[in-house]
This record gives C-alpha cells, sequence and structure tokens, in this order.
C-alpha cells in the first residue's frame, strides 16, 4: 500500500489560495535559469537565420549526423541620442535546431524520438562548443535505422568538437 505525502507547512510550499487572509506569502521563482538547459534563446527558429544558414553555412557530415554551422549575425543597435551602432554578442547564446528526414523515417513518432535524442545530447555536451562568438547550427539525422542514445552522444560531441575546430 502506498504512504501518503507528509504534509508541508512551509510558506514557500504552501497553496497561495489556502493562506489566510491578511497574511503575506513569501513569493518563489518559477522559472530558474539552468545551465544545461535547452531554452528558447537556445533554438534554431528564426526562417531568416535558416535560410541562410543552408545558403552561405558551412556543412559536413559525421555520421550519422550531418551539420550545417555559421556565426549568428551581430545584433546593431543604435539609441537616437547615439546613433553610431554597437554591436552586443556577449548576451546571445549558439543557436540549435534538430531535423529528421520523413523520407527515412515515415512514422512521426520515430522522427520525434530522434529530434529528442538530438537535443538531449547537444545539452548535455554544449560546452564542447567553443566559439568567439554565437554560432548557428543545424544537425540533420541521416542514419536509416533508429539511433540508441550512446550512439547519438558520440556523433554529436564529434560534430560540436568539429565545428569548434574550424572556427
Amino acid at each position: 500500500m502506498a504512504q501518503p505525502l507528509p504534509f508541508v507547512d512551509s510558506p514557500s510550499t504552501a497553496d497561495p489560495h489556502l493562506a489566510a487572509p491578511g497574511v503575506a506569502q513569501e513569493v518563489v521563482p518559477t522559472a530558474v535559469a539552468r545551465p544545461n538547459g535547452y531554452g528558447k534563446s537556445q533554438k534554431l527558429k528564426s526562417r531568416k537565420t535558416l535560410e541562410g544558414l543552408f545558403a552561405t553555412g558551412k556543412s559536413f557530415t559525421q555520421f550519422p549526423v550531418k551539420a550545417w554551422y555559421q556565426p549568428l549575425a551581430a545584433q546593431v543597435s543604435g539609441d537616437k541620442e547615439d546613433p553610431s551602432p554597437t554591436i552586443n554578442n556577449s548576451a546571445k547564446p549558439h543557436q540549435i535546431g534538430v531535423g529528421v528526414s520523413s523520407r527515412n523515417f515515415k512514422k512521426a513518432t520515430d522522427r520525434n524520438r530522434i529530434k529528442r535524442l538530438l537535443r538531449e545530447a547537444y545539452r548535455l555536451q554544449k560546452n564542447l562548443l567553443v566559439a568567439p562568438q554565437p554560432m548557428g547550427v543545424f544537425l540533420l539525422y541521416v542514419g536509416k535505422e533508429l539511433p540508441t542514445q550512446a550512439e547519438l552522444m558520440v556523433a554529436v560531441a564529434k560534430t560540436l568538437e568539429k565545428i569548434s575546430s574550424h572556427v
């Protein structure tokens, strides 16, 4: 038989709707940046960036992964008082996109699994991608068989190291 959950009566975990009126509740932030996360800012989703990456970016194949990469364009900003543009690359992270061909994998569940494994392999090894400026990278799985996590970890690690050595 399952054990009942222990009752927790601390202000940080208490339900705000159950609090007594007039009693202040401690506010706990819900979204905390994780150093190994793969957040929205790290996802390559801009159509313009993707088109530029495929048109002018460099590519190579580290079987079973094909990679396109290119430095991301610097964000140029100018103020009304100071019209001289300043380049800000410091806060922009590397952006990664993943894909799988529907020609090789007819079932969407297989394609989604492979994409999830590719994202996880990148998330765990993104420290291998060392570049002086933010990079846009697209990883395409080109194998014909369903991969294991270990196979993709090795392939993505080699891919990221190769990109770092070419930059």
